[in-house]
């Protein structure tokens, strides 16, 4: 009978040692596979952390002049509240009154770009935004001429791509309702 209990007891023992140590070795190896893969996460973002460093050095050596310049140009990011602030107080120096302001969803596009002063390679490609805004203004016609001379010199890059017109008599006023579709545009 000894004999008959010590291989049942060798199988027993091997079957509980395998059902509780198969599950513990593949969450050690889950673990493995989720340390290595930190692991190069954790290098990409060093690798992004020096590359920061780099442009953040190249921006700092340029004048302030050049600063305020360059983020009015090209702005980082579009910030529509600035854009329909600017839009409004535009406006209202040629006496029309701003109805509306509507931001199409933004495209992203490739384009060959290069800063004036910039020495690049051909095949460098930079990436940018295009913002679609529809504004909606009010008012006689000099006073958008006169916006839209003065939209065309503003410094932030702008396009404008599509001018709507139409006859508007609001509480007895006869104003000319005009709609405009300008793309701004930003770096990424």
């Amino acid at each position: 009978m000894k004999n008959f209990i010590s291989p049942v007891l060798i199988v027993l023992v091997m079957v509980i040692g395998y059902f509780y140590i198969m599950p513990l070795y593949d969450h050690v190896n889950l673990l493995k596979m989720k340390k290595d893969r930190n692991a190069e996460l954790l290098q990409s973002i060093q690798d992004i952390g020096v590359k920061i460093s780099s442009l953040e050095n190249q921006y700092n050596s340029f004048t302030p002049r050049e600063k305020g310049l360059l983020t009015r140009l090209i702005p980082r990011q579009v910030r529509e509240a600035v854009i329909v602030n600017d839009l409004t107080d535009l406006a209202k120096t040629h006496d029309l009154i701003v109805t509306g302001v509507e931001f199409e969803p933004q495209e992203k596009n490739d384009q060959n770009v290069q800063s004036i002063g910039e020495t690049k390679e051909p095949t460098s490609r930079s990436q940018f935004e295009k913002w679609n805004t529809i504004i909606s203004v009010q008012g006689k016609y000099d006073g958008f001429k006169g916006l839209l001379t003065d939209l065309g010199k503003s410094v932030r890059i702008a396009d404008v791509s599509h001018i709507s017109v139409k006859q508007n008599t609001t509480g007895g006023l006869n104003l000319v309702e005009y709609q405009i579709t300008v793309t701004i545009y930003s770096i990424e």
